[in-house]
């Protein structure tokens, strides 16, 4: 895509998102991963990201990345159900064991199962269908982020966070 196509859907999105003020101060890393095997979606999820000022990188496969070690440079992990490799869930069970400080949210277009005996790992904070779309997406993980830091920090939260059923709405 040209400088000037991105340009121009900067500037639509700007004009879509404009209500929704950018975090400051949110970030102490790079930002937002994204891991999705939908190209279109990435592109969706990096328009809006521009559009509110907040740093995103987007990967098709986890073998993508230059290591899985890469997951710790993110404040917070955007990840595919239904990758083709690795799904979210295992991606996000070795984020628990290796990288214990980056919250996760699921997303799919599939529905998913998000009661019953499944065991989800505890740093997924949120499942949500992309149905909802990237802007409501993108800002669920910065609220996500934000409750993160809170409990991290200790300070109160008022709505609970680690669970994951509970938040799966």
């Amino acid at each position: 895509m040209s400088s000037i196509a991105n340009a121009r859907d900067d500037l639509k999105a700007s004009k879509l998102f404009f209500v929704a003020p950018r975090p400051t101060g949110m970030f102490r890393k790079k930002g937002v991963v994204v891991i999705d095997d939908d190209e279109a979606f990435c592109q969706l999820m990096e328009t809006v990201a521009r559009a509110r000022g907040i740093p995103l990188e987007t990967y098709t496969a986890l073998e993508e990345m230059p290591s899985f070690a890469t997951l710790n440079d993110y404040d917070v992990a955007i990840i595919d159900f239904n990758l083709k490799a690795f799904n979210g869930l295992e991606i996000a069970e070795y984020v628990d064991v290796f990288f214990r400080d980056l919250p996760v949210m699921i997303v799919s277009s599939d529905e998913v199962e998000t009661s019953g005996t499944r065991r989800w790992p505890s740093c997924i904070r949120k499942f949500l269908n992309k149905a909802f779309g990237p802007f409501a997406i993108l800002q669920r993980s910065i609220d996500i982020l934000s409750e993160h830091r809170q409990e991290k920090d200790g300070v109160a939260v008022t709505k609970p966070v680690r669970s994951v059923a509970s938040n799966m709405h």
